[in-house]
């Protein structure tokens, strides 16, 4: 796979130990070691040493199976097992390697270590430091234990070790299956494992770096995954760069049945008595093809109680089907989000038409419906209003406010009146807050002295369970009594003020006349 350059190998001989040829190897910077054999004959006790020329080197360390010989002075020969560490996350390099003995002796090898897309240049990590990343997915039974379409919640950390302020960062999760880079393969978008860090401090911790994603259909069944994190500063990689294997056992598990909703499709809000259409995606993530499938949606508010379609064609594994969904919204819905369910049911079985196996509710996908406007709400409370007194400017009047309980339970009810400042004075309200049972009916009286006199309105509110209803009331209210108004009423119950005034006028005039009339009758 790899390809190895092919060095000529410097073996020493000039003295009494000799060293055999030792091949040129090859290696992934996810390794984390390179074993060797070789062979070491002397006529006496030697010991073994190595050098690298790895950048780092100091980090890199060889050692030796068995470390000590001791020929007792015969020329004797022993195979020995070498093994080289310290190699993982160096970035694409060869990495010359010498074996020496105290006298001598040597023989030199290459290592080619191939990259694996992580640090371009290897780890150059002085100023990143405590990589951290955590699987909190709240849809799965354990950590790093997925199935096909889960959504998958990891949240990385790292720290700042360098001494400059409002540094930026790139982070990046790879996940690794028999040493290749099947990131693409396991995440449903790949661009979701990278994220920006920016304006970190020196010392400082960064915040929760979140990598949201859905695993693939196409990820391969295996429990072999490895999982890195890698953190490098953004547009400085070759400076700054660190990776952290963070665990070498994730797995992706295929259920040998399995048949879910993978995502629907629809409005997001709608009105009450609005006919709706939905598409749900259902896919058989399972091993197994399905001869039949019942996709359920549910949600009882709506009355979505045994609502289904069926998939009769059959549906194969890895194979999905769009199921359109139609429903009207009750036209006395709260106006609220409502969570819909979509469920599914499979195995089918012809003897007894049933399905033998359904969708676990933690598969289980929900949609988020919004009912905004033309909803009726046939529970909530009616107000009514009748006059218990004259409506006469100056005087006081009453009012009696009844508040019937329409829904299936008791409620506390807060009566409160409005819109009356211009018109009137309120003197009482003798109960503004209402205890009412079910289908019961509670009053309240209220007491006001209107001032001014015409066609009036005021407004009732009545506060129940977080909710507000409000009822306007029209009140006639009359002028003031004054003279003549117990034989001519009072220009609302009898005749109008103006005509009143207008006969009262003319039985003055006429008295009038009269008298005068009567005085000229005596001069004659």
């Amino acid at each position: 796979m790899f390809g190895i350059l092919a060095f000529l190998m410097i073996v020493s001989f000039a003295s009494a130990s000799s060293i055999s040829t030792i091949s040129n190897g090859a290696v992934s910077e996810l390794s984390d070691s390179y074993s060797f054999n070789f062979t070491l004959s002397s006529t006496s006790a030697v010991s073994l040493s190595a050098t690298s020329n790895a950048s780092n080197a100091s980090t890199v360390s060889v050692s030796f199976t068995p470390s000590s010989f001791n020929f007792n002075n015969t020329y004797n020969s022993s195979t020995v097992v070498g093994t080289v560490s310290g190699l993982q996350f160096r970035g694409k390099q060869n990495i010359l390697v010498t074996i020496s003995t105290n006298d001598s002796a040597s023989s030199s090898f290459i290592i080619s270590v191939s990259s694996a897309s992580l640090c371009k240049d290897g780890i150059v990590n002085t100023d990143i430091a405590d990589l951290e990343l955590t699987d909190e997915s709240s849809n799965v039974e354990d950590e790093w234990d997925w199935k096909p379409y889960d959504s998958i919640s990891l949240e990385g950390r790292f720290r700042n070790d360098g001494n400059e302020d409002n540094e930026d960062y790139v982070a990046r999760v790879y996940f690794f299956l028999n040493g290749q880079d099947v990131s693409d393969e396991v995440a449903d978008d790949e661009d979701l494992l990278e994220q920006d860090i920016n304006n970190l401090d020196s010392g400082k911790k960064s915040s929760v770096i979140p990598f949201d994603f859905k695993v693939s259909g196409d990820a391969e069944d295996s429990s072999d995954y490895k999982v890195y994190l890698k953190v490098y500063k953004d547009g400085k990689e070759s400076q700054q760069c660190a990776v952290e294997e963070i665990e070498d056992s994730a797995s992706i598990t295929k259920q040998g049945r399995q048949v879910i909703v993978r995502n629907v499709e629809g409005p997001l809000t709608v009105s009450c008595g609005e006919t709706i259409s939905l598409s749900a995606l259902t896919t058989n993530v399972g091993e197994e093809d399905e001869d039949q499938v019942k996709v359920i949606v549910y949600n009882k508010d709506l009355g979505l109680t045994s609502t289904f379609k069926e998939i009769t064609q059959g549906l194969d594994s890895g194979d999905s089907d769009n199921v359109a969904f139609s429903f009207v919204v009750p036209v006395n819905a709260q106006e609220k989000a409502y969570k819909l369910i979509f469920s599914t049911e499979y195995d089918y079985d012809e003897d007894d038409e049933n399905y033998d196996e359904e969708s676990d509710s933690e598969d289980d996908y929900q949609y988020t419906l919004n009912v905004l406007g033309n909803c009726v709400d046939l529970n909530k409370p009616t107000i009514t209003a009748k006059l218990t007194s004259d409506a006469q400017v100056g005087k006081e009047m009453t009012i009696e406010v009844s508040v019937k309980n329409n829904g299936d339970s008791q409620i506390s009810a807060l009566l409160s009146v409005g819109n009356y400042d211009s018109w009137a004075k309120l003197e009482s309200i003798n109960s503004s807050t209402l205890s009412i049972a079910k289908a019961d009916t509670k009053t309240s009286i209220l007491t006001f002295v209107p001032s001014k006199a015409g066609q009036q309105t005021l407004g009732l509110t009545v506060v129940y369970n977080g909710k507000t209803v409000t009822q306007p009331v029209s009140i006639t209210i009359s002028e003031e009594k004054g003279l003549f108004s117990s034989v001519f009423g009072n220009g609302q119950a009898g005749l109008p003020t103006y005509l009143i005034m207008g006969i009262i006028a003319l039985v003055v005039l006429i008295i009038i006349v009269l008298v005068l009339k009567a005085i000229l009758s005596r001069k004659e």
